[in-house]
């Protein structure tokens, strides 16, 4: 597999020969023609392992140099063929269009520009800005040609609506972000968020994994009210009700204890999680039982074979 299998000849014109040359290197240990999720986060995985970051002792100069890798090209070519993350970034885009009060959208650390794309050229009165410090000259190029579509490296403005997708677990203060996307939103605007908690991938930091069970409550320390989920409860919803003077000692003290006790909140999760699936085994045994025989097949056919 190589580059071209993911990109046209045309676009490849903007990845340097270096993206490619390491781009194909990497690409080699996929085996077939066809990039898969996982796949992916392997091939992350042994760019982050190659450049010897820690995700417990994070190294900034090692990170940034993580972060600045091609990898996050492929993840953005990626992107613009999975039918899952198109999806989700659908569901945003439909939810917002569906809002006439919003004007005004800003995709946070919206990489690749994908959302942002599609945004801008489904709503085109609805003004759209990634925010992206170093975007990639591809990404700059298949977004010319949209008018209501900019990237910034400085959001200095105030917008109705804010979308952060699979951001805050890969940086080791994601309250601190979360304030300055408050920050940057109008009052009764709206903030889409999308959290990954969990150690899917190396570069999703530990020390942001209590976030899965306290999000919500710190986010409403900040002004924001929760509202729904969109796609499959992946992605959440914030209203900003009001722009409250932030206490930092009463922020930081919540986050202290969402540490402290997250080994309580994972227990009674998995407590709740065997409970549900005890309960739909008493309403229906033989449903059930069919799911697990499916489940693990080998097994039950190994039992069988035995006197």
């Amino acid at each position: 597999m190589n580059i071209f299998d993911l990109v046209p000849y045309e676009d490849a014109a903007f990845i340097s020969n270096g993206e490619r040359s390491e781009l194909d290197r990497l690409l080699e240990y996929v085996p077939g023609t066809e990039l898969g999720l996982h796949q992916l986060w392997q091939l992350m995985d042994k760019v982050w392992d190659e450049l010897g970051c820690d995700n417990r002792y994070p190294d900034p100069k090692k990170l940034k140099q993580y972060y600045y890798h091609p990898i996050w090209l492929l993840n953005g070519l990626f992107i613009e063929n999975h039918a899952l993350s198109l999806a989700s970034r659908q569901a945003i885009i439909s939810w917002i269009c569906s809002h006439s009060n919003i004007e005004s959208v800003l995709d946070f650390g919206g990489g690749f520009g994908t959302l942002g794309r599609m945004l801008a050229q489904q709503s085109p009165n609805i003004q759209v800005e990634i925010y992206e410090p170093h975007p990639h000259k591809f990404a700059l190029q298949k977004s010319i040609s949209y008018k209501n579509l900019a990237f910034t490296s400085n959001t200095t403005k105030v917008y109705h609506c804010i979308v952060c997708t699979d951001v805050l677990e890969h940086v080791d203060d994601p309250i601190k972000l979360l304030s300055d996307m408050v920050s940057k939103l109008s009052t009764n605007g709206y903030l889409l968020i999308a959290n990954h908690f969990y150690p899917s991938i190396k570069c999703h930091l530990p020390s942001t994994f209590h976030l899965r069970h306290t999000f919500k409550e710190l986010a409403e320390l900040m002004g924001l009210q929760y509202e729904s989920k969109l796609h499959e409860d992946y992605i959440q919803i914030f209203q900003k009700v009001e722009a409250p003077s932030l206490n930092w000692d009463h922020l930081r003290t919540a986050e202290t204890h969402s540490r402290r006790w997250f080994w309580l909140y994972e227990s009674r999760s998995q407590i709740v999680r065997w409970a549900y699936r005890v309960k739909k085994l008493i309403h229906n045994p033989r449903a059930s039982l069919l799911k697990l025989q499916s489940k693990y097949k080998n097994l039950f056919s190994r039992s069988s074979d035995q006197p």
